[in-house]
């Protein structure tokens, strides 16, 4: 039977990482820059950053999330893409 981690890391933007104590689960995510495989629009990165924070911390597993990619030449664009995560953490703890 597993455990629950200690942690969970997430690198937002075109990779996300699970360290679950001595095991790492890596998935392919996408960048809007399109240098990623899926591609996901703006409203895609948030739905993705709400799904992992909703699984994560609804087990009171402590959540660290970094910001990743950035390879828009837009910067604008680039921060508030960078900004999601930030927001739908933010949601979160005021709903909590």
């Amino acid at each position: 039977m597993l455990s629950a981690p200690c942690f969970v890391l997430s690198f937002t933007g075109r990779k996300v990482t699970v360290h679950a104590r001595a095991r790492t689960f890596r998935a392919s995510e996408a960048s809007v820059s399109g240098l990623g495989r899926l591609s996901l629009s703006d409203d895609g990165l948030r739905q993705r950053d709400s799904y992992v924070i909703e699984q994560v911390r609804s087990r009171r597993i402590p959540l660290v999330a970094v910001i990743g990619g950035g390879y828009s030449p837009d910067v604008e664009a680039l921060a508030q893409r960078h900004a999601i995560v930030f927001e739908a953490m933010a949601a979160w703890s005021a709903n909590e």
